[in-house]
């Protein structure tokens, strides 16, 4: 499996949930979209960010 990389602070997690209440609110999005939205910027901030060493995917022969 792949090397990952973890971000440190909270300051993207923050900008970025802050960034989303903001789109909300201007375009009058209903609640549960919301929600969706911060669930999946919260999904997206807990993974890692792959490294630059090679992956493994790159060596699957796709010729068969």
């Amino acid at each position: 499996m792949a090397d990952t990389t973890t971000i440190a602070g909270e300051d993207v997690g923050v900008f970025a949930r802050d960034q989303i209440e903001i789109l909300a609110t201007r375009k009058g999005e209903p609640g549960w979209l919301r929600e969706q939205r911060l669930q999946a910027h919260e999904a997206f901030a807990s993974t890692p960010m792959p490294t630059t060493q090679p992956e493994e995917w790159r060596y699957t022969p796709i010729a068969e």
